[in-house]
């Protein structure tokens, strides 16, 4: 019994390598790049489209995540940068105060107000009242 597939598809999507893929339905999912980019991505008629990009980060992007509930993803990049980004309005919700992060996010948590985040050596529990208080959706 044979178990080869044929590769329906294949398509240069990233400058750099891809990072992190997020589906967030049947049909569409998001990537993040190590050159910075967050693009959303719809699988129509036998075909994949582009329909959204953004540089959301000066330098290469280590985590992604979608929170479907608010509309909202999460990002953080190798510079310790984390932001919150709504993907219609393409504009940054909110961002954590410096570079808490040494080199990006590699898993993120928000319970509000609390942002949980972690890299490759620690957790950090982000409590700012004034982060926190921007997060309010």
């Amino acid at each position: 019994m044979s178990t080869s597939k044929t590769l329906a598809k294949k398509l240069e999507a990233h400058e750099g390598s891809i990072v992190s893929l997020k589906i967030i339905n049947d049909n569409s999912f998001f990537t993040a790049g190590s050159d910075g980019f967050v693009k959303l991505w719809r699988w129509i008629n036998g075909d994949i489209a582009m329909l959204y990009e953004s540089q959301i980060h000066n330098s290469p992007i280590t985590y992604l995540d979608y929170l479907s509930e608010y509309d909202l993803l999460i990002t953080s990049a190798t510079d310790g940068s984390l932001f919150f980004t709504e993907p219609k309005a393409n504009e940054y919700f909110a961002t954590t105060k410096g570079k808490f992060l040494s080199n990006g996010a590699t898993g993120a948590v928000w319970v509000k107000p609390i942002l949980f985040t972690c890299d490759s050596k620690s957790i950090q529990i982000c409590e700012d009242p004034s982060f926190a208080g921007s997060m309010v959706v």
